[in-house]
């Protein structure tokens, strides 16, 4: 991985959502001639200890967002196919820039409706700007100027739009009354009447820009400078951080030097237009933010920062709650470019923290729940590790900066974080800063169940839950659902297998539910590998206990569901990698639903047979735990087991005068229990019928109990016949058991390598 060279990235900002990008309508504009180059660049943000809250308008506080679709971006797309030989880098270039600017131009098969931004192409074209093709340099220099340079494409404000196309004063054609009051009073507009730009400094140190000449356009500004003022003191102060000044005081006429005459950070309120060959073309309303880097470029603990300047739609003043979520994304960039820029700045693209972090910032101090519940529903489902920046993951994954927070019950571990990035220059050293924080090998596992996020009900295993978005008061779930696989009741050898290819830094689900005829579950994580590299959990639904959460062992794990502490009805398995460096867990892992109980019955019988009023005793005694073949098909389970027997048969042997000895002594027994499913709806229902007879082999009693039927937890029960047998000897018998119903298994709780 290369790190940029000081001062020649750009982050482009947007909400990662379909259709929220700066969009360009570029209708009937030639392709331009092929490129070269490659590059890198960020995105939206928020801060510490919440902002107070801007007062009360009268316009649309934002609407829900669309989800994001978890696509590949444009960017990916381009350079897969340059991966593939089907296209060259110089090209690749130019279309990446492109789909950065929603340029009409970019090829229909590049397009994506998961537009983030692409920095390495905005990075590579700022540093070659001046060795790419002319035509080339030619066509991105106005995409790279700040706005109010003249060579800008959004630096004629005024321009009027084209035919058939709508006014663009959509910010300002709205009542201003109570904007920016409440916070601060209102900064004067200093207007050029000349170009139409004017500005409005901050009690801190930045400078909004915006249009000018009206009173609609300067409380424009002035809402911006009041918004800015307060997520800038919430940050500035959580970051415990300044920004390096800017350029602006090497000429210091703001209208005639692009950096604004002083040291300030400029924050611009673009309106809502390209101005491409005299035309002014519209954004999509969805439009957001960006945030780009800006010398001086200068050291710090000898990486290298930046400065900052912001691009702010103009249009979407119209959604304030969703306006103001975005300046404190930027904002929040605008500190961590002054904390670490080279290192988490790459040829491919930012680090992950850099994206998840400005999420987080979003949430913590805008609490603008529509704009981040999408993201943390596109994480849950996504097939990406924590660290992937595809398909614009890192965004998905501000869950890890939210687990740390509600771990440390302390916002300001993010800080703590990013103080720690200063001085890392490379992602090896970024990722080992980020793990000091709390290691991903004893907490990913942690972070993966709690990233399950169902209210689960008595146990609630992963407590605390992800916060409540403030408006709808429920936690998002993501696509996590019910629709598990379903185990019911095999003989051994018919398990379940799944195959995985874990990536690092990721957490696979699998949803199970239990049928009321399986006797055991049995967990065999022993297929995948490296051992040492992931964490078998679950979260499992005991019968009258409600949900609990049990560590795997890394071999098998055995649930006797007859065992009151491991009757489990459902349970959710959870793999997850905690490796930081690209090392997927590989192989399968089993599971196994038997019929069979784990279990065992002591089991102590008195059976006494009378014959011609003469009684005959015996006593059995011994253990039923072999399981026999279900021959006949009946779907019985039947469990046979050895013992003794001893007792004499007086009673026979009168009735059989051919008979010298009387029968008497200790023997082997056979004992056998037979269970049946009698009520399809649960195992309690089911019945055990319980008999004993010698071992012919070992002992000639030749006598046999009746049925004891009872349930299949056992217990005491006695039984008699109806009646008497026979008329030359009349014969009855009657009997007492108890059958202790035992598990053989000890519980799967118990983790093991």
């Amino acid at each position: 991985m290369l790190s940029f060279r000081p001062g020649q990235a750009a982050r482009w900002d947007r909400w990662l959502v379909a259709a929220a990008v700066l969009v360009l309508a570029l209708p009937g504009c030639d392709a331009a001639p092929s490129a070269s180059p490659t590059g890198g660049a960020a995105s939206a943000g928020t801060a510490e200890g919440s902002p107070s809250p801007l007062p009360s308008t009268s316009e649309p506080q934002g609407s829900p967002l669309p989800a994001p679709s978890g696509k590949p971006t444009s960017a990916d797309l381009i350079l897969a196919d340059v991966a593939a030989g089907r296209l060259d880098e110089a090209t690749a270039l130019l279309y990446r820039i492109y789909a950065v600017f929603g340029d009409a131009r970019l090829p229909p098969a590049y397009a994506s409706d998961m537009q983030v931004e692409d920095g390495a192409a905005l990075a590579a074209a700022r540093m070659q700007i001046d060795s790419l093709p002319a035509a080339i340099a030619a066509e991105l220099r106005p995409f790279l100027a700040r706005p109010t340079d003249p060579s800008s494409v959004f630096y004629d404000v005024r321009r009027p739009t084209s035919a058939g196309e709508p006014a663009i004063r959509l910010a300002s054609a709205r009542s201003t009354s109570g904007r920016a009051t409440g916070l601060l009073a209102p900064a004067p507009v200093v207007c050029n009447p000349v170009s139409g730009w004017g500005y409005a400094l901050g009690q801190s140190n930045f400078k909004v820009w915006g249009e000018c000449g009206t009173p609609e356009d300067d409380a424009d500004i002035q809402q911006v400078s009041a918004m800015v003022e307060n997520f800038w003191d919430a940050e500035s102060t959580f970051m415990s951080r300044e920004p390096p000044a800017d350029l602006g005081t090497s000429n210091p006429d703001e209208w005639l030097n692009d950096a604004g005459g002083d040291g300030r950070i400029d924050v611009y309120l673009v309106n809502g237009c390209l101005t491409r060959g005299g035309t002014c073309h519209s954004f999509g309303p969805d439009t957001l933010g960006t945030t780009w880097d800006t010398p001086p470029h200068v050291a710090v603990k000898g990486v290298g920062v930046t400065s900052s300047y912001v691009l702010l739609p103009k249009v979407l003043l119209a959604r304030t709650a969703l306006f103001r979520a975005v300046v404190a994304h930027e904002l929040f960039h605008v500190f961590q470019n002054a904390m670490n820029f080279d290192g988490v700045s790459y040829t491919w693209g930012n680090h992950w923290i850099v994206e998840s972090t400005a999420k987080w910032a979003e949430w913590h101090f805008s609490q603008i729940d529509d704009n981040v519940t999408p993201w943390f529903d596109g994480f849950q489902g996504t097939d990406l590790s924590l660290a992937s920046t595809a398909n614009g993951n890192a965004y998905q994954s501000f869950t890890w900066p939210l687990y740390l927070e509600e771990e440390a019950s302390d916002p300001s571990v993010i800080a703590t974080l990013w103080q720690g990035l200063e001085g890392q220059a490379s992602a090896t050293a970024v990722d080992a800063a980020i793990d000091r924080i709390r290691p991903f090998k004893a907490h990913f596992r942690e972070f993966a169940l709690r990233n399950w996020n169902k209210e689960l009900g008595v146990g609630a295993p992963m407590e605390p839950l992800h916060p409540e978005p403030p408006t709808d008061g429920s936690q998002p779930e993501g696509p996590h659902d019910w629709a598990e696989t379903v185990l019911t009741g095999h003989d051994r050898g018919q398990p379940w297998t799944f195959h995985e290819a874990i990536p690092s830094l990721y957490a696979k689900y699998a949803p199970f539910n239990v049928d009321h005829d399986v006797g055991q579950v049995i967990l065999d994580l022993g297929g995948l590998g490296p051992s040492a590299d992931f964490d078998g959990d679950a979260l499992v639904k005991v019968k009258d206990h409600g949900w609990e959460r049990r560590k795997l062992k890394k071999g098998q794990t055995t649930w006797c569901i007859d065992n009151p502490d491991d009757a489990i009805e459902q349970f959710v398995v959870v793999l997850s990698n905690h490796q930081i460096q690209n090392s997927p867990v590989n192989g399968s892992w089993t599971v196994e639903a038997l019929k069979e109980p784990c279990l065992s019955y002591q089991v102590n019988i008195r059976w006494t047979d009378v014959y011609g009023g003469i009684a005959d005793t015996f006593t059995f005694s011994g253990w039923i735990d072999h399981l026999e073949p279900d021959l006949s098909n009946s779907g019985a389970v039947t469990l046979s087991g050895t013992g003794t027997i001893e007792g004499s048969r007086p009673g026979w042997a009168a009735c059989n005068p051919g008979i010298g000895t009387v029968p008497s002594g200790k023997g082997a027994a056979i004992l056998m229990v037979s269970i049946v499913d009698d009520d399809p709806t649960s195992r309690s229902g089911d019945s055990a019928s319980f008999s004993a007879f010698p071992d012919l082999s070992a002992a000639d009693f030749g006598v046999s109990t009746q049925p004891f039927t009872m349930t299949r937890k056992g217990g005491s029960l006695s039984v008699q016949s109806d009646g008497s047998i026979g008329d030359l000897c009349p014969q009855t018998w009657h009997g007492t058991i108890t059958a202790t119903m035992k598990v053989k298994e000890p519980l799967g709780d118990a983790e093991g390598n």
